[in-house]
């Protein structure tokens, strides 16, 4: 059966939210359900859910800006009973389509760098995450971000292969839009040059 993307209401959004989200990312990166739900009634935030009929198999929530070219994937997440049956491969391609067809230029999103951690299992949590996207027609990009003191590598699913500045101040707007001033003395990015 083929997946579908359809907008979550506020109801479904606090459902998911109490009932997975809370296990699937840790406190330090889950926003307040609050929050979220306000960027939502801004227009802000887009919460979708990925179905195979009328069943839940995932959870895509999506930062925008007032004037970005890109959509930030702020989480994604595999409900508990869909995971090790290979939908993970399934969504991303699905994620893309709809976001292509919406008229974005693409998607970013910020993964944690494996080459910072704490612990054995930390870096391979880290490094399992990359490669998740990078499979997928992510890209690697010249920009990082510091966040909250954790250092992210800024990732694209690019189809209209914009330059670095267009990505840099597409996430620059929805940054500026979707924190509050006290969240972004906490958050930078930085545009690095690449080595030859």
């Amino acid at each position: 059966m083929e997946l579908t993307m359809r907008l979550l209401d506020a109801g479904k959004v606090t459902t998911i939210y109490k009932k997975y989200m809370i296990s699937d990312f840790p406190r330090s990166e889950r926003k307040p359900l609050a929050s979220i739900q306000k960027k939502i009634r801004q227009n802000l935030y887009l919460p979708y859910g990925i179905f195979e009929g009328s069943s839940l198999i995932a959870y895509a929530f999506f930062c925008k800006g007032k004037h970005s070219h890109y959509i930030l994937l702020d989480y994604l997440a595999v409900c508990p009973k869909y995971r090790s049956s290979g939908y993970g491969t399934k969504i991303l391609p699905v994620l893309a389509q709809f976001v292509q067809n919406s008229g974005y230029y693409g998607i970013v999103g910020e993964v944690e760098n494996p080459k910072y951690y704490h612990s054995e299992e930390d870096r391979l949590t880290k490094e399992k995450r990359l490669r998740f996207y990078l499979r997928d027609r992510f890209q690697t990009t010249p920009i990082v971000c510091h966040m909250f003191g954790t250092k992210m590598i800024v990732l694209k699913l690019d189809f209209h292969n914009a330059d670095t500045d267009t990505i840099y101040n597409s996430m620059q707007d929805i940054y500026r839009v979707n924190f509050t001033w006290w969240q972004r003395m906490h958050v930078r990015l930085y545009k690095i040059s690449r080595r030859k």
